[in-house]
């Protein structure tokens, strides 16, 4: 059973689907996506960010919603990429997070690098858990190809600054990516 969140950091939510789907993200989806392992990237960090960018948020419940439905047994998630259980749901949120990162909220012409980072991560999850392999294995390969991108300047104070806001380092995603890419090989 899923409690309810009343917290008022729940205010971040449109709607009780979205604040239901964000509770299960934190109390099942968050706990089997880490695994064994305890981690601070998926166990502290990850949550946090989703209270900073609307992106990670409605990413986050577009994972949650596909794993609880997963959970139940729902395989209709593996046959198409039409979101019918739910009216679409998780497939809307995901276009969100999309429309989020192209067009980030503030006037930003373009996400934070762990931004779109964490993002990236999410994705891929999200696609896995659909069965679309060759999806989720784009968001990893893209998520490490930025990371080798970042010259010493991008990670100077002016970047780390921004990454302290959102509490994902960017050697917490060097990690979190080199870790998802041995996945990959193996």
């Amino acid at each position: 059973m899923i409690r309810k969140a009343s917290s008022p950091a729940f205010e971040i939510f449109e709607n009780d689907g979205e604040r239901r789907s964000f509770a299960f993200f934190i109390d099942r989806t968050l706990a089997e996506i880490s695994g064994y392992f305890p981690s601070d990237f998926w166990e502290r960090l990850v949550p946090l960010a989703t209270f900073h960018e609307p992106s990670l948020k409605h990413a986050s419940v577009a994972l949650a919603s596909l794993h609880e439905r997963f959970g139940k047994g729902d395989r209709s998630i593996l046959k198409s990429n039409k979101d019918i259980a739910e009216g679409g749901f998780a497939l809307q949120q995901y276009n969100k997070a999309i429309r989020y990162l192209i067009n980030p909220p503030g006037g930003d012409k373009r996400p934070s690098l762990d931004t779109s980072l964490v993002a990236c991560v999410l994705f891929a999850c999200f696609e896995t858990l659909r069965g679309h392999h060759g999806s989720a294995l784009s968001h990893i390969r893209s998520g490490t190809q930025i990371l080798n991108e970042v010259d010493e300047e991008e990670r100077g104070p002016g970047r780390e600054e921004s990454s302290r806001r959102l509490c994902v380092p960017l050697e917490t995603l060097d990690v979190v990516f080199t870790r998802l890419d041995q996945q990959v090989v193996q």
